[in-house]
This record gives structure tokens, sequence and C-alpha cells, in this order.
């Protein structure tokens, strides 16, 4: 087994030994020892999945919410996809950067993609057959898509000689721009009454997604957008306050009354 480092340093592209003669071939398409040795920690996959797309298919770009992220090792079985990894992690020195590989049943080459990355490809055969090993189940609830052709991302995909297809779901992702972040800061949160706290943290498991940057005393608090609108939250016992976008992300949790009627939260039109 091959290891060969990609442009993101933690995105691993992998090539099997290949034994063949005029018989066929035989290699041994996965060794949990030998990948752990290669990458560097231990992984439990815990599902595999199997697509087959006609040429023209494009797939992504998905990722999921922790507590329910994934990582994924995939190959291409049958014919050829082009396959990127899009680096989504904030804190990471190549945020927004991606990877792309040629994947193939020739090659027979796999691509790691760890935790923090949104994947998708573009079949270009005439068929393709996919498979990807996960470290975490589906969950449709922290299932989250990114545009495929967002211009930030840039992404350099291939020109094919039929149109792109998507699912609807595919053609409605939003823009990395607005791609909200999925941190509820200790510090952001440690002012705030029990309530807002457990509220917060409800709202993080059923999928939606917090950040923000202040906590005054009594619980007020302010959540920054990147889109120029300004997200607020306030409380009947302060002046509402707004503050201008800095450098957080856009909220999803957006005209939430909550069953006290203690705060609003919501971004102004």
């Amino acid at each position: 087994m091959k290891i060969i480092d990609t442009a993101i340093s933690d995105v691993k592209i992998i090539e099997p030994a290949v034994f063949g003669d005029e018989r066929g071939f035989f290699y041994e398409s996965f060794n949990q020892a030998k990948f752990e040795a290669a990458i560097g920690y231990s992984v439990d996959f815990v599902q595999d999945n199997h697509s087959r797309s006609v040429k023209g298919v494009l797939r992504g770009l998905h990722y999921q919410l922790p507590p329910h992220a994934q990582a994924k090792l995939v190959r291409c079985v049958v014919g050829e996809v082009f396959d990127v990894a899009v680096d989504i992690r904030r804190s990471s020195p190549t945020y927004g950067k991606s990877v792309g590989v040629h994947l193939s049943a020739e090659n027979k080459r796999q691509l790691w993609i760890p935790e923090g990355f949104a994947h998708g490809f573009l079949t270009l055969s005439d068929s393709a057959e996919f498979l990807y090993k996960t470290t975490n189940y589906y969950a449709p609830t922290h299932d989250r898509c990114i545009f495929w052709a967002d211009d930030t991302l840039a992404i350099n995909w291939p020109l094919i000689d039929v149109d792109c297809q998507l699912s609807d779901k595919d053609k409605n992702a939003k823009p990395f721009k607005t791609r909200a972040t999925n941190i509820i800061n200790s510090e952001l949160i440690g002012d705030c009454s029990p309530y807002i706290k457990s509220e917060l943290s409800r709202l993080l498991n059923n999928g939606s997604l917090v950040t923000g940057r202040t906590a005054y005393p009594g619980g007020y608090m302010a959540f920054p957008s990147m889109n120029k609108n300004e997200v607020f939250l306030y409380f009947p016992d302060f002046q509402m306050k707004d503050f201008p976008h800095r450098q957080y992300r856009e909220i999803d949790i957006l005209q939430t009354d909550y069953t006290n009627s203690s705060v609003k939260l919501g971004v102004p039109a």
C-alpha cells in the first residue's frame, strides 16, 4: 500500500499493491492495521455505501454536523469519477481549499477524507460505481450541502460533453460563504441562564447551528452574521442591540420563538 500526500496534508491518496497476471488481478482493498499506521490514528468504520451514477451525475458537496460528522474512505470500482474534498474546518490553514483526484476502476486509487471536509464527485465515464466507508452513520437531521459550483471555492471540475445532473438537494445547496457553523463556545454561554444553555444545547442536538461572540451579564447575547444582515438575540429586560457582521458564519436557527417568550432569535430582513 502506497500513501500519497495531497495539497491538504490530512487528505491522503491510497494506492494498493496490485498483483496481476493473465488470469486477472488481486489486491487488498482495506487493511485496518496498515491503514491506521498510514494516517497515524485509530479509525472505526461503521457503514459501507455503494452508489451507481451515469455520466454527468454530480453528487455533493456533502457533510454532516457533529456529533454525527463522518470521515470517509472512498473508491471507484466501475468507471471513473473526479472526487473532491473541501476543507471546512474554520481553524485550518487550508480552510476553503479543496483537493480533486481522479478515482477509477483502472487506477484503483482510494481517497481518505477526514471529518471536517465536504465531499462530492462528478461521474466522467458512461457509468460509475462508487464505494464509501464511513466512520459514522447517516444522520438526515445533521446532513448539510454546499453548492458544487460555489465561486468562493472555485473548484476546477473537469469539462465533460454532457450536462451535469444534480439532485434537488444539491441544486438548492447553500453557498460556502453562508454555511453555518456548529460551534457553541463555552465562553459564550458561560454567563447564560441554565434555561438558555439548555435551549442552545437542544437546538444543536436537533441539527440547528449556533455561534456567536458576546455574552453579557444577565444572559444578553448578540450573534454576528457573515451575510451583512445582523443577527440578534434579546431579552425583554434589556434594550435590544444589534451588531454588525464580523468573522462568524450565518446562523441556521432563524425566526425562533421560545416557549416562555423570554427570547426571540432572528435575522432582520
